[in-house]
């Protein structure tokens, strides 16, 4: 459908490829975009005033409920959709990119999210 892409300009994704994406994942891992110090800080969740934490750090969603702690980050627009994941103790980088995109396309339980958690147990699995 049209769509005014203005308003998100700065936000980017006009230009990346999954491989662009893959590589700011290694990026953060190897210490040539931000050091430990600054990547530990981004690997800790904001939280609310009662300290209640929100999965959010620096445009980043952190997650610690699983085997290893991650940060993710995704965007869709009309046609698209966009998914970073990067496991810093594991050293691993996920990224996708697909021709769909909505909320039907990410969370239903055979949505994109399911494949991404699908992808990283296949390839976190040892041997």
């Amino acid at each position: 459908p049209p769509f005014d892409y203005t308003y998100n300009a700065a936000g980017g994704h006009y230009l990346s490829t999954t491989d662009d994406l893959a590589r700011l994942g290694l990026a953060l891992l190897d210490g040539s975009l931000l050091d430990a110090e600054t990547l530990d800080t981004l690997m800790v969740s904001q939280a609310t005033r009662d300290a209640r934490p929100t999965g959010w750090s620096h445009g980043w969603f952190v997650i610690t409920d699983g085997a290893e702690p991650e940060l993710r980050i995704n965007g869709s627009n009309p046609g698209s959709w966009s998914h970073l994941r990067v496991y810093p103790e594991s050293g691993l980088v996920i990224a996708m990119g697909t021709n769909t995109w909505g909320r039907t396309a990410r969370e239903r339980p055979s949505g994109l999210m399911a494949l991404m958690n699908e992808v990283h147990s296949i390839v976190s699995e040892p041997g």
